[in-house]
């Protein structure tokens, strides 16, 4: 469990640098993802400003929980911080804040 912990760490931290440079690694990975994430939807460079931020707590989180701290505390508070991001890059891909605005004309 402890190495998917960190292999879990170094993908978002490689998403991190990446959403840092404007680009993306992990996001819109692959032509027919299933999941009806396109980029064409979305209004790239502010989604990519909010989602750094979340990358970076996930891929600090999930490298201490892969590191086995041994502190309960501590790895409580990480599972914790990895739920909430979860819930809100959930959010951010469901809500209209970052979708590009569809022109209505005729």
């Amino acid at each position: 469990m402890d190495i998917l912990f960190l292999f879990s760490g170094v993908a978002c931290l490689i998403e991190t640098v990446m959403l840092f440079r404007n680009r993306d690694y992990l996001i819109f990975m692959g032509k027919g993802n299933g999941n009806g994430l396109r980029e064409e939807d979305y209004d790239l460079p502010r989604l990519y400003k909010a989602e750094r931020w979340l990358f970076l707590i996930d891929a600090v989180t999930c490298l201490i929980l892969g590191g086995r701290t041994g502190n309960y505390t501590l790895e409580l508070i990480c599972i914790a911080l990895c739920l909430t991001t979860l819930v809100i890059h959930w959010n951010n891909f469901r809500s209209d804040l970052y979708k590009k605005k569809k022109n209505l004309r005729r």
